[in-house]
């Protein structure tokens, strides 16, 4: 299970003599005007550019969205939106983002579409937890909202799961589904399911649709409950679900189990939800500063990492022992390794009025190669270089300066026909690559277009007749995480 890290310590020790080494710290990029903002999502862009949302207390605790340029500066083209939480993602040439009184959609410059919304069926969150988006702009909104929809006899607070139509009205075709849970997460399946995660106030027994549940859960596309699905948590709740191909779903955040006086902050669950006892679902985690927001260690996120390995970023300081701050590798089962984030490295703390912090939500790659990290800290400490001057976020060097670069996309796996193309093409991909959206991008890299595409889908059809004569790129994503590229020309 440890192949691929074993490579990789040969190839970092190949790579020494270069300036650069894979997840070391990009000094050029620096963001000292995060100074205490805690970042709780980002999104990054082809041209270096990146989207963030999180908490500003320079805003008077204001949750904002805003935008960065490849140095990390403010980009003084985007106006920063009040409102903005979490879970940024694209839309066509718009954006959402979720935060306490729904959900908001803007243009790339921070403008509001005023077209979306419908305040007299959504009338606010209690609790603003996850949401999927579908490829024509509707939603299925977790959380807790407070719907007023007379005329179909939604009224009320209590609704945990929500859908919403691409203009942002309720869905008519689904029901939303009551409960008396906060829903934090919220993932997708292949079969087009849902895995739900969310808590009650004091981790209480929660109930969902009428029914008790424990606080990871499964609902059909319609959002009816999965009874063929059952877990044995029994206190805490999932940051993140992360379905597998073969049915099985890693879940991180903070658990307990039936039987088990552990408290778990990675697990693997098998396809009915019983847990993995093929996986180290055991790995001790631990936050010691004990004094902030945050008491007890979580893991907040997953990224696969060559074909064995993930890595865990969230609240903690230790992992199985070893001083690792807020970022780890570990194998595919669930092992610690020290190769890639040495012991000590990993994000620093700082302390304001409401205690110490110290975390890392989100890692995400970057479309041009790298990665983005962002939370809430002071200082980055890579292992070699310690630069104490790193605020929110970082940017940290790809695979590609050591190790095969694994998000570099491929070409020869798009096809486009025509090309060239005048009105519309014929978009499809390999049958394996599994996109989640495409890109256009003209001969500067400048983004032209992109468009969410259909899980399960191999073709799509795309209207080029907005775009000038020329040569593009057109490329496949699977979230920020660049699969495919091919060239497109659009002809007079």
């Amino acid at each position: 299970m440890r192949k691929w890290a074993i490579q990789a310590v040969a190839m970092l020790a190949a790579a020494c003599a270069c300036a650069q080494m894979p997840f070391q710290l990009d000094p050029s990029f620096n963001t000292p005007q995060l100074a205490q903002v805690r970042l709780s999502s980002m999104l990054p862009f082809e041209n270096g550019r990146t989207m963030i949302a999180g908490y500003d207390v320079n805003w008077a605790g204001i949750i904002i969205v805003s935008k960065l340029l490849a140095s990390g500066a403010h980009d003084p083209s985007f106006s920063d939106i009040p409102l903005g939480h979490h879970h940024l993602q694209a839309w066509q040439d718009l954006f959402y983002s979720a935060h306490y009184l729904g959900v908001s959609r803007f243009d790339g410059n921070g403008n509001p579409d005023y077209t979306y919304g419908a305040p007299d069926s959504l009338g606010g969150m209690d609790y603003a937890g996850d949401y999927y988006l579908y490829p024509d702009g509707s939603i299925v909104l977790a959380g807790e909202c407070y719907l007023t929809d007379t005329a179909q006899g939604f009224v009320g607070a209590g609704y945990v799961l929500t859908w919403l139509n691409p203009l942002g009205h309720l869905d008519t075709a689904h029901t939303p589904r009551r409960g008396n849970g906060n829903m934090a997460a919220l993932s997708r399946r292949d079969d087009g399911s849902f895995l739900v995660s969310g808590f009650t106030p004091g981790f209480g027994q929660m109930v969902y649709d009428g029914h008790p549940v424990r606080d990871i859960f499964m609902v059909d596309s319609l959002g009816a409950l999965d009874t063929t699905f059952h877990t044995t948590v029994n206190y805490g709740f999932a940051t993140t679900l992360l379905p597998q191909p073969d049915g099985k779903t890693f879940a991180c955040g903070y658990f307990m189990f039936d039987g088990d006086p552990d408290t778990m902050q990675i697990v693997r669950l098998m396809p009915d939800g019983e847990l993995d006892t093929t996986f180290n679902n055991h790995l001790s985690m631990l936050y010691s500063s004990g004094i902030g927001p945050y008491t007890y260690a979580s893991a907040y996120q997953l990224l696969p990492i060559g074909p064995d390995s993930l890595i865990i970023v969230g609240a903690f300081n230790s992992v199985d022992g070893v001083a690792h701050d807020c970022i780890a590798l570990i194998d595919s089962t669930g092992h610690l390794l020290n190769e890639i984030f040495p012991p000590g490295s990993g994000a620093r703390s700082y302390t304001d009025a409401d205690g110490i912090h110290q975390e890392i939500r989100r890692i995400e790659p970057i479309p041009s190669g790298g990665y983005y990290i962002c939370g809430a800290y002071h200082g980055y400490s890579d292992g070699a270089n310690t630069d104490n001057s790193q605020w929110a976020m970082s940017r940290l060097y790809g695979l590609n300066v050591g190790i095969q670069e694994q998000t570099k996309p491929k070409e020869g796996l798009i096809q486009i026909y025509p090309n060239p193309a005048t009105e519309t093409i014929a978009l499809g991909w390999d049958v394996w690559l599994h996109p989640s959206m495409f890109m256009v991008c003209d001969v500067t890299g400048r983004e032209v277009m992109r468009g969410a595409l259909v899980q399960g889908a191999h073709q799509t059809t795309v209207d080029v007749r907005a775009l000038v004569s020329g040569t593009y790129c057109v490329r496949l994503f699977s979230g920020a995480q660049p699969l495919a590229v091919q060239r497109m020309v659009i002809g007079p």
